[in-house]
């Protein structure tokens, strides 16, 4: 369960499928977050595009990215969740990310996380994630 709760706000993006099986995650993703700022919908040639959904009462932020029609409906999602919309993760006071293994989804947790940095790399690294200091 360690993006699970988070990646739901970004499954129609994602392709993970949260294969962690671990319990207990920094937040379920329906937080104390008020409002939501505009999307910065980044895209490039490809024509993929990014968001990041930051949950501030399970201080975690899920960010994925992908095709421009994927990315409206995880916008939709996440202002359902009342999460703050962006582009990219905030990298104030991040104690680290996991990167899913398809490289598609990143969740990175924030000081006053449920848990520690070293139950979460854990988890992340049972997924088959890979650990990072900053949100990519």
């Amino acid at each position: 369960m360690l993006m699970a709760a988070a990646l739901l706000a970004l499954a129609a993006c994602s392709s993970d499928s949260d294969s962690s099986g671990s319990s207990g995650t920094a937040g379920s993703g329906a937080g104390g977050a008020t409002g939501s700022a505009g999307a910065s919908a980044g895209g490039g040639a490809s024509g993929t595009v990014k968001i990041a959904c930051y949950f501030d009462g399970g201080k975690s932020c899920t960010q994925a990215s992908g095709p421009a029609a994927s990315v409206a409906q995880a916008k939709a999602n996440c202002e359902m969740a009342h999460a703050v919309i962006s582009e990219t993760c905030p990298t104030a006071n991040v104690i680290g990310c996991c990167t899913s293994a398809g490289a598609t989804g990143t969740s990175c947790y924030y000081t006053g996380a449920l848990h520690d940095a070293a139950t979460l790399m854990d988890a992340c690294a049972k997924g088959g994630g890979t650990w990072g200091a900053t949100p990519p």
